[in-house]
Protein backbone atom coordinates (compact mmCIF):
# COMPACT_ATOMS: atom_id res chain seq x y z
CA UNK A 1 0.00 0.00 0.00
CA UNK A 2 2.96 2.33 -0.05
CA UNK A 3 2.30 3.54 -3.27
CA UNK A 4 -1.02 5.12 -2.53
CA UNK A 5 0.74 7.26 -0.15
CA UNK A 6 2.77 8.79 -3.38
CA UNK A 7 0.20 10.00 -5.28
CA UNK A 8 0.34 13.30 -7.43
CA UNK A 9 -1.64 15.93 -6.17
CA UNK A 10 -1.80 15.73 -2.49
CA UNK A 11 -4.01 13.02 -2.12
CA UNK A 12 -4.97 12.12 1.65
CA UNK A 13 -6.39 8.98 2.98
CA UNK A 14 -9.63 9.45 4.63
CA UNK A 15 -9.49 8.34 8.74
CA UNK A 16 -11.04 5.64 9.55
CA UNK A 17 -12.58 7.13 12.60
CA UNK A 18 -12.70 10.72 11.88
CA UNK A 19 -16.14 11.91 10.84
CA UNK A 20 -17.15 12.18 6.80
CA UNK A 21 -19.28 14.11 4.30
CA UNK A 22 -19.56 11.62 0.60
CA UNK A 23 -20.53 13.13 -2.08
CA UNK A 24 -21.89 10.60 -4.84
CA UNK A 25 -23.95 9.79 -8.02
CA UNK A 26 -24.61 6.59 -10.02
CA UNK A 27 -27.06 4.74 -11.78
CA UNK A 28 -29.79 3.01 -10.35
CA UNK A 29 -32.16 0.18 -11.52
CA UNK A 30 -35.54 -0.31 -10.21
CA UNK A 31 -37.59 -3.47 -10.51
CA UNK A 32 -41.21 -3.45 -9.33
CA UNK A 33 -42.49 -6.46 -7.65
CA UNK A 34 -45.05 -7.08 -10.39
CA UNK A 35 -42.43 -6.77 -13.30
CA UNK A 36 -40.35 -9.23 -14.29
CA UNK A 37 -36.83 -7.93 -15.25
CA UNK A 38 -35.84 -4.40 -14.79
CA UNK A 39 -38.70 -1.50 -14.85
CA UNK A 40 -37.17 1.82 -14.70
CA UNK A 41 -33.09 2.89 -15.13
CA UNK A 42 -31.70 5.99 -13.81
CA UNK A 43 -29.13 8.13 -11.61
CA UNK A 44 -29.22 9.39 -8.37
CA UNK A 45 -26.82 11.96 -6.51
CA UNK A 46 -26.48 13.12 -3.17
CA UNK A 47 -24.63 13.68 0.21
CA UNK A 48 -23.97 11.23 2.86
CA UNK A 49 -22.70 12.12 6.47
CA UNK A 50 -20.97 9.78 8.61
CA UNK A 51 -20.68 10.13 12.45
CA UNK A 52 -18.34 8.03 14.38
CA UNK A 53 -20.51 7.15 17.18
CA UNK A 54 -18.43 5.49 19.21
CA UNK A 55 -16.11 8.44 19.99
CA UNK A 56 -13.18 7.43 18.15
CA UNK A 57 -12.75 3.49 19.70
CA UNK A 58 -14.44 1.42 16.99
CA UNK A 59 -15.18 2.58 13.42
CA UNK A 60 -18.80 2.60 13.63
CA UNK A 61 -20.64 5.31 11.91
CA UNK A 62 -24.10 6.56 11.92
CA UNK A 63 -24.88 7.93 8.33
CA UNK A 64 -27.45 10.15 7.52
CA UNK A 65 -28.28 12.17 4.28
CA UNK A 66 -30.42 12.94 0.92
CA UNK A 67 -30.72 11.95 -2.93
CA UNK A 68 -32.24 13.15 -5.58
CA UNK A 69 -33.65 9.56 -7.77
CA UNK A 70 -35.01 10.25 -11.22
CA UNK A 71 -35.90 7.08 -13.29
CA UNK A 72 -37.42 6.49 -16.69
CA UNK A 73 -38.69 4.09 -19.78
CA UNK A 74 -40.03 3.85 -22.66
CA UNK A 75 -42.46 1.07 -23.58
CA UNK A 76 -44.09 1.05 -26.65
CA UNK A 77 -43.99 4.54 -27.35
CA UNK A 78 -44.78 5.08 -23.91
CA UNK A 79 -42.51 7.74 -21.27
CA UNK A 80 -42.79 6.94 -17.63
CA UNK A 81 -40.83 9.07 -15.53
CA UNK A 82 -40.23 9.08 -11.62
CA UNK A 83 -38.45 11.54 -8.88
CA UNK A 84 -38.37 11.17 -5.62
CA UNK A 85 -36.18 12.55 -2.54
CA UNK A 86 -34.62 10.07 -0.29
CA UNK A 87 -32.96 10.01 3.36
CA UNK A 88 -31.10 7.42 4.04
CA UNK A 89 -30.32 7.20 7.62
CA UNK A 90 -28.18 3.69 8.39
CA UNK A 91 -25.56 1.83 10.33
CA UNK A 92 -22.21 1.28 9.03
CA UNK A 93 -18.74 -0.17 9.74
CA UNK A 94 -15.16 0.07 8.71
CA UNK A 95 -13.35 -2.41 7.75
CA UNK A 96 -9.76 -2.27 6.84
CA UNK A 97 -7.05 0.46 6.71
CA UNK A 98 -6.76 4.19 6.42
CA UNK A 99 -5.43 4.37 2.64
CA UNK A 100 -8.24 1.12 1.83
CA UNK A 101 -11.08 -0.04 3.70
CA UNK A 102 -14.76 -1.95 2.74
CA UNK A 103 -17.29 -0.40 4.42
CA UNK A 104 -20.70 -2.63 5.09
CA UNK A 105 -23.52 -1.06 5.80
CA UNK A 106 -27.59 -1.49 7.08
CA UNK A 107 -30.62 0.93 7.15
CA UNK A 108 -33.81 2.45 6.54
CA UNK A 109 -34.66 4.55 3.80
CA UNK A 110 -37.35 7.59 4.04
CA UNK A 111 -38.36 8.53 0.60
CA UNK A 112 -40.72 11.32 -0.74
CA UNK A 113 -42.17 10.58 -4.38
CA UNK A 114 -41.89 14.11 -6.19
CA UNK A 115 -43.24 13.42 -9.65
CA UNK A 116 -44.44 10.62 -11.54
CA UNK A 117 -46.63 9.93 -15.03
CA UNK A 118 -46.40 8.37 -18.11
CA UNK A 119 -47.29 9.86 -21.72
CA UNK A 120 -47.11 9.04 -25.04
CA UNK A 121 -48.64 6.97 -27.58
CA UNK A 122 -48.93 3.36 -28.19
CA UNK A 123 -51.54 1.32 -30.38
CA UNK A 124 -52.66 4.46 -31.69
CA UNK A 125 -54.13 5.17 -28.18
CA UNK A 126 -52.93 8.45 -26.15
CA UNK A 127 -51.39 8.36 -22.65
CA UNK A 128 -50.97 11.17 -20.26
CA UNK A 129 -51.04 10.12 -16.67
CA UNK A 130 -50.40 11.38 -13.26
CA UNK A 131 -49.32 8.63 -11.09
CA UNK A 132 -50.45 10.82 -7.99
CA UNK A 133 -53.90 11.94 -9.47
CA UNK A 134 -54.96 8.98 -11.37
CA UNK A 135 -56.29 5.60 -10.93
CA UNK A 136 -53.27 4.70 -9.99
CA UNK A 137 -52.74 6.50 -6.59
CA UNK A 138 -49.28 6.66 -6.13
CA UNK A 139 -48.31 7.29 -2.54
CA UNK A 140 -46.03 10.03 -1.89
CA UNK A 141 -44.13 8.74 0.92
CA UNK A 142 -42.69 5.43 1.00
CA UNK A 143 -40.50 3.76 3.53
CA UNK A 144 -37.93 0.86 3.43
CA UNK A 145 -34.61 -0.79 4.24
CA UNK A 146 -31.01 -0.07 2.98
CA UNK A 147 -28.13 -2.80 2.92
CA UNK A 148 -25.03 -2.10 0.38
CA UNK A 149 -21.06 -2.09 0.16
CA UNK A 150 -18.75 0.14 -0.02
CA UNK A 151 -15.24 0.14 -1.32
CA UNK A 152 -12.84 3.20 -0.13
CA UNK A 153 -9.30 4.05 -1.34
CA UNK A 154 -7.61 7.22 -0.40
CA UNK A 155 -10.93 9.57 -0.26
CA UNK A 156 -12.67 7.74 -3.30
CA UNK A 157 -15.59 5.77 -3.13
CA UNK A 158 -17.07 3.11 -5.22
CA UNK A 159 -20.31 1.59 -3.91
CA UNK A 160 -23.55 -0.98 -4.81
CA UNK A 161 -26.61 -0.65 -2.75
CA UNK A 162 -30.09 -2.43 -2.39
CA UNK A 163 -33.23 -0.77 -1.34
CA UNK A 164 -36.39 -2.46 -0.50
CA UNK A 165 -39.31 -1.27 0.39
CA UNK A 166 -42.18 -1.88 3.37
CA UNK A 167 -44.65 0.22 1.81
CA UNK A 168 -46.44 -0.48 -1.71
CA UNK A 169 -45.74 2.10 -4.32
CA UNK A 170 -49.51 2.79 -4.94
CA UNK A 171 -53.05 2.46 -3.20
CA UNK A 172 -54.30 0.67 -6.02
CA UNK A 173 -51.74 -0.98 -7.01
CA UNK A 174 -50.17 -3.95 -5.31
CA UNK A 175 -46.34 -3.76 -6.21
CA UNK A 176 -43.09 -2.54 -3.91
CA UNK A 177 -40.28 -0.99 -5.57
CA UNK A 178 -36.52 -2.30 -4.86
CA UNK A 179 -33.78 -0.25 -6.48
CA UNK A 180 -30.37 -1.46 -7.11
CA UNK A 181 -27.53 1.29 -6.97
CA UNK A 182 -24.09 1.57 -8.67
CA UNK A 183 -22.23 4.80 -7.37
CA UNK A 184 -19.25 6.38 -6.97
CA UNK A 185 -18.54 8.81 -4.71
CA UNK A 186 -15.78 11.66 -3.31
CA UNK A 187 -14.90 11.71 0.99
CA UNK A 188 -14.47 15.26 2.43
Amino acid sequence: MAFLSALPFGLKAQSITDHYALLYSGMCFTFFEEDEGVSDQGFNAGVLFGYNITKKAVPLFLQFGGELIYEGTTDDGVEERLACLAAPVNLSYKLGHRKFNVEPYIGVNFRLNIHGNAKGEANSVKTDIDYFDSAVKARRFQFGANLGLNFNILDFTAGIRVNSDFTEYAKNVDSKVNRIMLTVGYSM
